[in-house]
């Protein structure tokens, strides 16, 4: 006989299955053209798609590992950032995943 399963568990894979049914629905047109979605501990956050319109090399952002060039995607991050953004900044990531970074603001555009 099969074990049943946690009460927590049960309740975890029914907000993560909600989650996925929810994503799936603005799958694949919406994501493609405006962002990305990720499914966290049975949640949904949203990444806004935004594109550098310049050139940002790693002189001005030393914490960048590459450079990024006009061009390029990277997503708005609309988690925790733990005050390490700065007002002239915006926290965002590439292709929607952790880790996030700062970049200029003036260096974004929809």
């Amino acid at each position: 006989m099969a074990q049943a399963a946690a009460p927590h568990q049960v309740a975890f894979d029914h907000v993560r299955d909600r989650a996925l049914r929810a994503r799936n629905a603005l799958l694949p047109e919406a994501w493609a053209e405006n962002g990305s979605v990720n499914v966290l501990a049975g949640g949904m956050m949203w990444h806004k798609r935004v594109r550098v319109k310049r050139n940002v090399m790693v002189q001005e952002c030393p914490w960048l590992d590459t450079s990024l060039y006009s061009g390029t995607h990277v997503y708005l991050y609309d988690g925790p950032t733990y005050g390490v953004i700065s007002a002239e900044g915006v926290a965002v990531t590439r292709a929607g995943q952790l880790p996030f970074f700062e970049l200029p603001k003036d260096a974004l555009e929809e």
